[in-house]
């Protein structure tokens, strides 16, 4: 008697965020982002304020391992939900939810650019530059549209300062910070990905 065959995994514009959703009904996968979570609330708190408009922060790295590990569905949650959290934990000011958005547009981003990359980070020079440049443009992104846009409008409404004012500061600041955070998060997600070659359980 012949072997039934699966069914063909569904595949269409939004079947990564099906995929991504369904990374959140198992148990291991949640407790690996509740970890994550927390990692992203703790470093939120250790950012150093230059000014009013310049904050340097690296709680968008936990976000990135997220992403790649679980995708963009589960990425976003994640960072939606690490300002309101880390706001309760410790309010500073009102609450401003567009900071909320810009957190969950980077779990967006780092998930739909990094989801499965863990799989590229093997001992291949082939591999490792698609993971690099994937890498580069999910940061690249991310510091165009969050850290320049969306940041800089988000303090223009908090301030009333113009867009026009703040732009070039931020400009400069995004660019000082865009190939160190870069490193940074290739560095942490291969070093994610190592973990997981020598320990293949711990996904499953």
């Amino acid at each position: 008697m012949p072997k039934m065959q699966s069914a063909p995994a569904k595949s269409g514009p939004f079947s990564v965020f099906v995929r991504s959703a369904q990374e959140l009904k198992r148990p291991k996968s949640l407790v690996m982002l509740s970890m994550l979570l927390a990692c992203h609330v703790v470093l939120g708190f250790f950012q150093l304020q230059v000014t009013d408009f310049l904050r340097l922060s690296f709680a968008a790295l936990p976000i990135g391992v997220a992403g790649m590990l679980y995708g963009p569905t589960a990425a976003l949650l994640l960072g939606a939900l690490g300002d309101p959290i880390k706001y309760l934990v410790s309010p500073t000011g009102p609450f401003f939810p567009g900071f909320t958005l810009s957190a969950a547009v980077t779990g967006l981003l780092f998930g739909l650019l990094l989801y499965g990359m863990h799989q590229n980070l093997a001992p291949c020079r082939k591999k490792r530059a698609v993971a690099i440049l994937r890498v580069a443009a999910a940061q690249l992104l991310n510091t165009l549209l969050v850290d320049l846009l969306l940041h800089t409008l988000w303090l223009s409404c908090l301030y009333g300062t113009p867009m026009a004012v703040l732009l070039p500061m931020r400009a400069v600041k995004c660019a000082l910070m865009f190939p160190v955070e870069g490193v940074l998060l290739y560095l942490l997600l291969a070093a994610v990905a190592r973990f997981l070659l020598s320990r293949p359980s711990t996904l499953r």
